[in-house]
Formats: C-alpha cells, sequence, structure tokens
C-alpha cells in the first residue's frame, strides 16, 4: 500500500500447498486493516498481483466507529433515574 507515492505498508500473502501454475479460479478474500489514519487529500493505492487465475475484483470497506458514552452522560441518567424512583415512592 502507498500514500502519496510513498510505500507504507506491505503484505506478502503464505504459501500454501497449491502451485502457482495452478490456483484455481475462484475468488480469493483478503483482509486487510489496521491501517494508519489517512487525510481527506491522500492519494492511496492498493496493488494486487497474481491473486488467483480469476478475475479480480477488490471491495473496499470501512468499519464504522462505535461511540462510546462519557462517564459524566452515564451518572446524570443514573441520578435521574433515582431521582424518579424518589419522587414516585413519596407521591404513593
Amino acid at each position: 500500500m502507498s500514500v502519496n507515492n510513498t510505500v507504507v505498508d506491505t503484505y506478502t500473502g503464505f504459501t500454501g500447498n497449491v502451485p502457482d501454475i495452478n490456483n484455481g479460479n475462484g475468488y480469493a478474500d483478503y483482509l486487510l486493516g489496521n491501517f494508519p489514519p489517512f487525510s481527506a487529500t491522500d492519494q492511496v493505492q492498493f496493488s494486487f498481483r497474481d491473486a488467483n487465475d480469476g478475475p479480480e475484483m477488490i471491495f473496499v470497506a470501512s468499519t464504522p466507529s462505535s461511540t462510546v458514552p462519557e462517564p459524566a452522560t452515564l451518572t446524570h441518567l443514573g441520578l435521574g433515574l433515582l431521582c424518579a424512583c424518589f419522587a414516585r415512592r413519596r407521591r404513593s
């Protein structure tokens, strides 16, 4: 993988028991991850060579980051529920 024409990461696949002269014509799945963050203006290039004898199809996907609530938010929620319970208890 290169970013702005500078190679930043490489991946070499495993050596399997299938000879290079007949490595199938199906699809191979590769999941590459843990990349450094990119700037919106970066030019990112992925290169695959001789992955298999079939057609090469590349899909790029990202996983959404999960938002974690802050401790203060949970504290306020807990205090609000506690106050609501006490208010209900006083009325009954």
